[in-house]
């Protein structure tokens, strides 16, 4: 689950577009592929809840490492496939559909 504690969000959940306004949550199945990005010109702030731990652990080494998308995107492969974390690519946000 993630709580949006400020900024406007897009989240791409399995093909959908879902906007969540500051402060309000959406839960994102494990499994379903998602990703998310800060809608306008404000910064966005979430709490992100992650049930049962333990992939907590891949967002404590890669910001150990100072690790960012896409310019250490092969560690970051490393590291999250330790985790079972599979990055599928891009979303594509112009053409699917927003709920």
């Amino acid at each position: 689950m993630i709580h949006v504690i400020e900024g406007d969000y897009e989240f791409w959940l399995n093909g959908e577009i879902v906007p969540i306004a500051s402060g309000r949550p959406i839960f994102l199945p494990r499994g379903v592929p998602h990703t998310f990005r800060v809608a306008g010109t404000s910064r966005g702030r979430n709490l992100t809840i992650l049930t049962p731990g333990g992939m907590e652990e891949f967002f404590v080494e890669a910001a150990a490492q100072a690790l960012r998308m896409p310019d250490h995107m092969d560690r970051l492969l490393q590291l999250a496939e330790r985790y079972g974390i599979e990055f599928r690519g891009p979303a594509n946000w112009k053409s699917d559909e927003v709920l």
